[in-house]
């Protein structure tokens, strides 16, 4: 296995761990108007079946090198009842520091065209860093693109398992 794809596989696993007290079971938080969940339920419902078809691991297989994005890896699973996941990336800013970021998968859901959208959002279910558009091939890798903050760029990953729990990796 290439060094960097043991790294990234141990950061999947931790940033797994905190969604999963994130959530794993409903927790409060307080706010001044009343307690709420940590993360809320998805808005929107992806057909079962549809859904076991983006259940995995995934390891990047391409992407444009305007992205500034070097490798990734993304685990998708369903929790309580509708999609979710954890995305890694690995690349350079704009002054060429190398850097490693973790995304929140979150807010599956169709496109009228069928392309699967899915929010990136922060650490701890901040704001919106960004989002996917991706359908899936019959060899059930996924392919689209990234929408950053700096424009939108062509990616593209390979399923490299059908399963994918956080505590897995």
């Amino acid at each position: 296995m290439r060094p960097f794809l043991h790294v990234a596989r141990r950061t999947l696993v931790a940033a797994g761990l905190v969604a999963a007290m994130l959530l794993g079971v409903p927790q409060s938080t307080s706010a001044t108007t009343g307690p709420s969940l940590a993360l809320p339920p998805s808005r929107y419902k992806v057909p079962s079946h549809v859904a076991q078809d983006f259940l995995g691991s995934y390891e990047l297989r391409s992407v444009a090198s305007s992205a500034g994005i070097r490798t990734s890896a993304l685990g998708v699973e369903l929790r309580r009842g509708f999609l979710f996941g954890l995305a890694q990336f690995y690349g350079y800013n704009l002054e060429g520091n190398q850097t490693l970021w973790v995304n929140i998968l979150y807010n599956f859901h169709l496109s009228p065209k069928g392309v699967m959208v899915i929010d990136l959002l922060a650490p701890g279910g901040g704001p919106i860093m960004g989002r996917l558009h991706v359908a899936r091939t019959k060899q059930g890798d996924l392919h689209g693109q990234i929408e950053l903050r700096l424009g939108t760029y062509a990616i593209s990953w390979h399923k490299v398992s059908n399963h994918w729990a956080p505590s897995q990796g």
